[in-house]
């Protein structure tokens, strides 16, 4: 059974919708707008979005600008040369935007790391990347550091495996230290968080049986290692996201190797960890259903302490977007999916003062992939 239609421009997806300042909107035109994070401010949001919307054009960065109930929505280009793959955004806690990703440079094919900063209609402010046509890196996840500078996480190729990558950057964008990890098998970091004493990231590794595991590293401030971990069951299990909340780590993505069990087979479930700093493993959870898969890519820290999630719910080429509000202890306060299109992802989440959040991600319809922007109160409706 098909979902409603793609719409074209930013237009309501259901009459009545916008009560309390809620909503669920498109924007964009064909081929491929992805919103990947969203920033606020007193007047609206500034989300960034990968765009390819012109057949035959490079992926770019571009930004939309709009209102707080989502409406009026302006395009700005953000003017980074090359080929741009924006990945993770975040505030940069002096009215502008931070965001990573990575870069083809100009008569090069290979991607380099990508840092910049920008400002709320798109322009840049300063960029870094790591300028290195030997090898391969890219950029998935970052965070502000206590000195409003940037902390970024990814992935490094110089062979046929990856390596773990961190990457240290101060405020006005100059490099403190480019580090590499690695497990033996094949590495990435998805997201980064603050320790009191340095820093940890969530991602996962390749093991023996060729499926992946979860992954956890923290180092010190200057980038040393000061510790490793992974877990995983037979199937694939890795984190996308990691939020602090207290003394203590969240992390979050998915399995398939636990959850509901359909025709002796594991149900793709959210799975979320909890830890602390020294990485003894508090809990772990997860979070699914037989009727449908749950996959989480955002994970963010409310005013009281309480951890949202976001990401999808579904099956195949259907899915909706996903939040989910879980406590400390872990357990689940309410689970919510908002249809909007064929295969709908809400990618990170952006809290707001009145206790609500908006989230960006993307839906596919007839004409391609379109960005999209869901702006709910604190039980998620």
């Amino acid at each position: 059974m098909k979902k409603r239609k793609t719409v074209l421009t930013c237009t309501l997806l259901a009459a009545g919708l916008l009560h309390a300042q809620g909503f669920q909107l498109q924007y964009g035109g064909d081929r491929l707008q992805d919103a990947l994070g969203t920033v606020n401010d007193a007047t609206g949001f500034s989300t960034v979005v990968r765009d390819a919307s012109e057949t035959g054009a490079k992926v770019q960065i571009k930004l939309l600008r709009t209102t707080l109930n989502g409406l009026n929505a302006q395009w700005f280009d953000v003017a980074i040369p090359g080929t741009c793959f924006v990945q993770a955004v975040i505030a940069s806690g002096d009215g502008n935007i931070l965001l990573c990703g990575s870069s083809i440079a100009p008569g090069r094919s290979d991607q380099d790391a990508l840092v910049a900063k920008i400002s709320n209609t798109g322009a840049v402010l300063w960029t870094w990347t790591s300028n290195d046509p030997l090898n391969e890196e890219e950029l998935r996840g970052l965070e502000r550091t206590a000195d409003n500078g940037v902390i970024a996480c990814g992935t490094f190729r110089g062979g046929p495996d990856s390596q773990a990558l961190l990457v240290r950057i101060s405020p006005s964008g100059t490099l403190q230290w480019n580090q590499q990890y690695g497990t033996g098998g094949d590495d990435a970091l998805n997201g980064v968080a603050l320790m009191d004493n340095g820093f940890m990231a969530a991602g996962r590794v390749a093991n023996f049986s060729g499926d992946v595991d979860a992954y956890v590293l923290a180092v010190d401030l200057n980038g040393s290692e000061l510790w490793w971990q992974s877990w995983g069951g037979i199937k694939p299990d890795l984190f996308n996201g990691i939020a602090r909340s207290g003394a203590n780590f969240y992390l979050a993505d998915r399995t398939d190797s636990y959850g509901p069990l359909v025709g002796g087979q594991h149900v793709r479930s959210t799975y979320l960890m909890a830890m602390d700093q020294a990485g003894d493993t508090l809990w772990t959870r997860t979070f699914g259903d037989v009727a449908a898969a749950n996959t989480t890519e955002g994970i963010r820290k409310a005013s009281n302490g309480d951890l949202v999630l976001v990401g999808q719910t579904g099956s195949a080429n259907l899915t909706d977007g996903m939040a989910m509000r879980v406590n400390t202890s872990g357990t689940q306060l309410w689970q919510r999916s908002y249809p909007i299109d064929n295969e709908d992802v809400l990618h990170d989440l952006t809290l707001l003062d009145d206790g609500g959040f908006v989230a960006p991600g993307r839906s596919f319809g007839a004409v391609g992939y379109q960005a999209i922007l869901v702006r709910k109160n604190s039980l998620g409706l």
